[in-house]
Order: C-alpha cells, then structure tokens, then sequence
C-alpha cells in the first residue's frame, strides 16, 4: 500500500473552470497517437518519493532510490513478545516489501495520467510518493508458526502406552498458542500506521491451545495394522546400541489423522550426546565408522510396517548399496548433513486413516519389530503382499592399485565388492484370494561398489618396477598377473591365488526374507533380465534428497532418491554417511 500526498495550487483550480468550457481545446491537445515511454524519460519537477526530489530521474534512478528504502525495511529488526518471552525476527523474515517498480512508474508517469482535466490540474501539483511496505501474509504466517514457536508453551496431545499388552489412556496438558490470526492483523496495523522505520516491539496476542485427543478416541486403537522384524543380532555392540536408542526415541508415539511423522527428526541429532555410538556406515560406496550407524535398519522396519498398514509414504530414499537385513527396495535409508541441520534423506510417512496410529518398537539384542496399532477398517476379505523384483544387475568390476610396501607381483584383495542392482517394489492387492491390482510401489537403485586389490611394486630391478606399474595403470587383470608371473614371486602366493575368486560366486547381501509373514522374491533366476513394466498406475512417492555434505550417521555417496511419478524415477543425489 502507497500513500500519495498532492498538493494542487489555487492557479490549477481556477484554470479548470476553463476546461468546461472549452473542452474541445484540451481534448484535441491531449488527442492523436500516444508516445511511447523509454528509459530516457525524467520524471517532472515537483515529484518526490519519501521527501527526496526525484524531478529529472529516470525510471531505473527511481527504482534505485525507492530499493534502499525497501532494504531498509527488510534489515529492521522487531522483537515479537509473549508471555514474559521474546523472538527477535527481521523485516525480511515477515516478508516485508513494496513494489519498487510500480512506484517509480506512477512517478513518472503521474502529471501524464488520467482524464485531460486530471491531467491539466497535475501540471503545477506537488506530489510526494511515500515506499509504505505490504508484508506477505503468507511468509509471516509462517515465521510466527516456526521461528517464534518458542513464545509459547505447545500443549502435549493426550495420548497412549502400552503396558503388558494393553493400552493404558495418558491424559495430556493445556498449553497455549500463538492467536495467528489476530496476530498477523496486529502486526499489519502497526506496520501502516504506526512503524517509523525503526527497530520495534510488538506484543504477539495468544490464545489456549487445547490437547487433541478424547480418551474416546483413543481407545479405538486396538488393531495390529501393519508389522515388521528384521534381524540385528550381527555382532556389533554399538550397532547394537544404535538400533534401540533410535527405536526408543520413536517408540510410543501417537499420530493423529493427517500427522506426519519424519523418522530423521525424530531421532536426531545423531551424536553421543543423544546415545549414539560410532558404527559401521556407508560412505561413498564403503563401509566407515560413523555415529548412529545402523539406524537406517530402523527407519526400514518401520517403513516395512507402514506399507503394511498402508499408511501414506511422504518420502522414502534407498542406500546407496544393498543392506543384508531385508531385500531389495524393501529398505529406507537415513542422512543428514554434517551439523544436522537438514535431512539429505529420510523416511516420513502420514496417518491417512480417520483415527489415531500407536507405533511400538520392540527390541531384545537380536531383532527389532514395529508395530503400527490403529482402528482397521480396511475389508477383512483384503489382504496386501509387496514382492521385490530385480530389473538389473551389475556386476562388480575390479580395481588395481600400485602398493610399494609389497614385493612386486604379489596381489592382495583389499575389499570384496558387491553388486549393484535396480530393483522395484510391487504391491499386491487380493480380495477372497483373488488378485485385483498390481501397483509399483517404489523403484530403486544400488551402487556397484569395487572389489579392490593391491599389487607389489617393490623390486630392486626397476624394469621390473616398471613393467608392474604399466601393467597396473591398463587395468587389465590379465596383463597384470602375466607381469607378476614374470617376477617369480606370485606363483606359490596365496593371496595371489585368492585374488583369483575376486568375483565368483558374489551374492545379493540383501537376499534375506523379510519377516512379514509374506514370501518376498529377491530376483532369484531373473539375474540379467529385466520384467515387462505392470500396465499399473505407479504410487507415486515423492523425496526430498538433496545435493550436499554430510556424515549426520547416514548416508554419502550417488544415492538415487525415490521422486517418482508415472514410471519414472527422478535421481537426486545424497551425499552424507548412512547408518546401515
């Protein structure tokens, strides 16, 4: 909003007069083709924008000067208070602003404008154009929902526990909550009438917030909806402790109709200070010691209990490589950036049912089950299967390295490699037995990772030095053994001939049953081919990966994250460590 302040002499009111009676005159005058405007126009005398004379500017000089003001508006800084409590935000953060182009245009063209009466009686008024900012009501809205959430103290949901396998009513607190609405009217109000461009404080209205819930609702969760185990009894003690620091953290949580929940936020800050342990994660394309690895194994569990449930998948990403712990594109992988600012990858998923969901997490040191409890009023002649599918394979290539700490010729695997595959989840919907839809749930991709070998360089004769090195820098395995042959050293060495099997024999790590009770198929004898798409509508899933540095305790590396829609799987890589 802009106010114009005009001031128009007693000559230009008396001169009017002559208009009526000669209209013909001041009409003609004004008639014939209009001219058009170019960057050379000045704005005339008498003009001004916030007291500053702007006769003889030209529209961008104009739009210069109204900008400053505007950058003036938007580093102000305001102290928002409730409650004994303050949030200091910036004019920007409330999305302060003003059309800087449309002022500078209505300068210039303002003794130009209107009919030849309104236009006669501009030529001698004086004209001031005041830069009052708007704010974005949408970009407030959110600032005060967000960023002075800390004014207010939330109130806490009535809720629910599980005790000797019974739910037991947890009654919840009142609180109070930022009034948005009479908020955003205040904070407008005092803008336009009384702001003077200076630092201020403003007292933010409140209002009591109720806890959600009835007991009477909450009652009605009873039904086991969806459920999930995997197997996490691999020696590791701080995997160990990961895994069910992170599963105690989501245990017991209640969502009501329409809540997401986001297992990364949940969880973090992955670090010691919240109970984490450093343990094995992936790190572009290797496995690293990292805090919290092993808690994507709880972001799958749950994401398997989910589909079961059919609760709404709001983001899901895979590893980067296949885990052991369930089979291809059953998992979830987790990531975030270094300070744990942001997710790279996570695992969110929606309460879309009409009533309350309990999640339970069950651990005992060797499997972790989620239980997702609701009110099922799915029909009890439906039953739902997800069935993995390999699309492709690839094989693990070899890579060579010059070590001169070895005697040259002699060969020894460093890294074994896996496979890297494409694979898709399909979700199966029969009714009385009978199959009646078949969807793609999601699809995924698996980074190949290397078997790596070391090779000895070291020789007193440099012809043979040199031979090794040529032979390692083509990366033909064969031409790299023919010259190790040639130094004598490998024929009778073990590790040589262990090099050998590099390749052979590789297994899917991932080709485990998941516990859902449903056989799960791994690709088994479709190595190499590649299924005919489903005639389906494929779920769409939509992810939030995002390019950026990270070892939060997840996942680094070119991770394809799962932002489907129709066939298509759109890549965004992840970089950050993932706690496999």
């Amino acid at each position: 909003m802009r106010k114009i302040k005009t001031y128009i002499s007693g000559l230009a009111i008396a001169a009017a007069a002559l208009i009526l009676f000669f209209p013909g005159r001041y009409a003609s005058a004004s008639s014939g083709k209009k001219k058009t405007e170019t960057s050379a126009e000045k704005i005339p005398s008498g003009i001004s924008i916030e007291g500053n004379d702007a006769s003889g500017m030209t529209e961008k000089q104009a739009e210069e000067l109204i900008n400053k003001y505007i950058k003036n508006y938007e580093n102000a800084s305001f102290s928002l208070k409730a409650e004994g409590k303050s949030e200091t935000i910036s004019g920007k953060d409330m999305g302060l602003n003003a059309d800087a182009k449309k002022i500078a245009g209505q300068a210039l063209n303002y003794k130009k404008s209107g009919n030849p009466l309104e236009r006669y009686m501009r030529q001698n008024s004086k004209v001031n154009f005041e830069v009052t900012p708007d704010i974005d009501r949408e970009k407030l809205v959110s600032c005060l929902e967000n960023k002075c959430s800390s004014l207010v103290t939330a109130a806490r949901d009535n809720g629910l526990k599980r005790e000797n396998g019974k739910f037991v009513f947890v009654e919840g607190e009142a609180g109070t909550a930022i009034d948005t609405e009479k908020a955003v009217k205040k904070i407008d109000s005092f803008i336009l009438d009384k702001w003077d461009g200076k630092n201020a404080e403003i007292e933010i209205p409140v209002k009591k917030s109720l806890p959600r819930g009835s007991k009477e609702e909450l009652m009605q969760v009873k039904d086991l909806m969806g459920t999930a185990s995997t197997d996490y009894s691999a020696p590791g003690e701080a995997r160990h402790v990961n895994i069910e620091r992170a599963a105690s953290l989501l245990n017991g949580h209640v969502l009501y109709p329409g809540d997401e929940l986001s297992v990364y936020k949940t969880i973090s800050p992955m670090k010691a200070e919240n109970g984490y342990m450093a343990a094995g994660a992936y790190l572009n394309g290797e496995v690293v010691q990292a805090e919290g690895g092993g808690v994507c194994q709880v972001a799958t569990t749950t994401y398997d209990a989910v589909l079961k449930a059919e609760l709404g998948i709001e983001n899901r990403a895979a590893h980067s490589m296949v885990v052991h712990y369930v089979d291809l594109s059953f998992d979830a992988a987790i990531a975030g950036a270094d300070d744990g600012s942001k997710a790279l990858k996570d695992f969110v998923f929606k309460n879309t049912t009409k009533y309350p969901v309990y999640l339970e997490y069950l651990t005992n040191g060797a499997t972790i089950t989620v239980n997702v409890y609701g009110k099922d009023t799915r029909q009890k002649n439906r039953t739902v299967e997800f069935q993995s599918e390999t699309l492709e394979e690839i094989p693990i290539k070899e890579t060579f390295t010059a070590d001169p700490s070895l005697p040259a010729g002699q060969i020894v695997k460093t890294s074994s490699g896996t496979k890297g595959y494409k694979a898709r989840l399909i979700k199966i919907v029969k009714i009385d037995g009978k199959e009646v839809s078949r969807k793609i749930q999601n699809r995924s991709s698996y980074q190949m990772a290397p078997a790596n070998f070391s090779v000895g360089t070291a020789s007193a004769d440099s012809a043979v030095s040199a031979a090794i090195s040529s032979a390692i820098a083509s990366g033909d395995r064969a031409a790299i053994e023919a010259a190790a042959k040639n130094t004598g050293n490998n024929s009778s060495d073990s590790s040589t001939a262990n090099a050998g099997t590099a390749s052979s024999g590789q297994t899917n790590p991932a080709a485990q049953a998941n516990n859902s009770g449903t056989a799960q198929n791994n690709g088994s004898g479709q190595s190499g081919s590649k299924p005919s798409d489903l005639n389906q509508s494929e779920t769409n899933q939509p992810g939030t990966g995002q390019s950026g540095s990270g070892q939060s305790h997840s996942e680094n590396g070119s991770q394809t994250n799962n932002n489907q829609t129709g066939s298509q799987a759109a890549g965004n890589t992840a970089s950050g460590s993932t706690g496999s």
